[in-house]
């Protein structure tokens, strides 16, 4: 964290700056992270990037980057937990800032990710900032700072200033992308997702319990096979559904596994 006499607005103008600025989407993100972590002289900060309303498919960076481990396992291990809620809908507010494990609807999953990830790394408070572009419903990303001091307090010291640069890191990535059209760049979308009539049975009981949060070890017992297995099946599954993580295999396959 810094200790210098740098006056807090002034670190604040930085990350405003940051917000606004074009870059590299991997920069973009990076040194917008390391602006806000600055700014509120927090643990960490990371900073989200994905396509109109599908969270589970962002990419980030965060900052510091020993941090990075936390993120990620947040990420991998809790985010299609954390999106469908307990009912299996969505959880996302729409609003300003907000402080995402005092928020959310499933209370013990909340408490889980706060033993298991945050607390160990010294993290006790979290405010979170999506971003979404003006008259648009969507997240297009999400900013997220974690500090040693509650999440209450933390609110009261950058919540107003979080809320600030969310939104000018919102408008520039609108504008990126109105730019991107105006000179005739198409984003290409993914390749339609395979059938999962491409899976065994056993590779479907598989996507079924990743779906739904389980762990390899979790799924190892319910299956009643080794970690070793269920880590040859993912292996399989990835490579037929062409997706390289568990998120990703969650965004690709979770709506027909639900059918």
């Amino acid at each position: 964290m810094p200790t210098d006499d740098v006056d807090v607005s002034d670190r604040w103008r930085e990350a405003d700056l940051a917000a606004g600025r074009l870059d590299t989407a991997e920069g973009w993100r990076r040194e917008l992270a390391k602006a806000i972590a600055q700014a509120a002289k927090a643990r960490f900060s990371a900073v989200f990037t994905c396509p109109p309303g599908r969270p589970l498919e962002a990419q980030y960076a965060s900052w510091p980057e020993q941090y990075d481990v936390l993120v990620r396992g947040v990420f991998e291990r809790y985010l299609a937990r954390i999106e469908r809620g307990p009912d299996g809908s969505s959880r996302r507010p729409q609003g300003g800032a907000f402080a995402p494990l005092e928020s959310a609807s499933d209370r013990r999953l909340a408490q889980r990710v706060r033993e298991e990830l945050y607390e160990p790394a010294g993290v006790q408070g979290l405010i979170t900032a999506p971003l979404v572009p003006e008259g648009s419903p969507y997240w297009i990303g999400w900013i997220v700072v974690g500090s040693e001091v509650d999440s209450a307090a933390l609110m009261e010291a950058a919540g107003e200033p979080l809320e600030r640069v969310a939104a000018i890191a919102a408008r520039t990535l609108e504008h990126a992308r109105r730019l991107a059209e105006a000179v005739g760049v198409v984003v290409p979308l993914a390749p339609p997702a395979p059938g999962l009539s491409l899976l065994s049975r056993r590779e479907r009981e598989v996507v079924e319990l990743v779906v739904s949060g389980r762990t390899d070890a979790e799924i190892a017992s319910m299956l009643r096979i080794s970690e070793q297995t269920v880590g040859s099946h993912l292996k399989r599954i990835y490579e037929k559904l062409q997706v390289h993580s568990r998120v990703a295999l969650t965004a690709r396959v979770s709506g027909a596994v639900r059918r």
